[in-house]
């Protein structure tokens, strides 16, 4: 069964903000992302708790062709999509930051 999911406006903030900035550097390139990030949103959706814990309520899974991390959290029957971060940014700006 897959969850139903929702994105954070920070996490959507995310996704908009790499998206352009992959554009501007190749055509096509945003929609690579954007494909990869749907490709793992759907094994997300399906198995969230394969994703490993990175504390109490947060989990992680990284993606594989772009150096970025979707960390989301899962409570009742909701998948939440906290943020999608490059794996350079630091810690406390990557989970915390609102």
């Amino acid at each position: 069964m897959m969850l139903p999911l929702r994105f954070s406006e920070a996490a959507s903030g995310d996704v908009i903000t790499t998206s352009e900035r992959y554009r501007s550097v190749r055509a096509g390139l945003d929609l690579a992302f954007i494909s990869e990030l749907e490709e793992h949103l759907a094994i997300i959706r399906s198995f969230p708790k394969g994703a490993p814990s990175i504390s109490k309520r947060l989990r992680q899974m990284p993606l594989k062709r772009f150096p970025y991390v979707i960390v989301f959290s899962l409570s009742g029957e909701w998948l939440t999509i906290q943020r999608v971060v490059h794996t350079s940014r630091k810690r406390r700006v990557r989970f915390l930051r609102r």
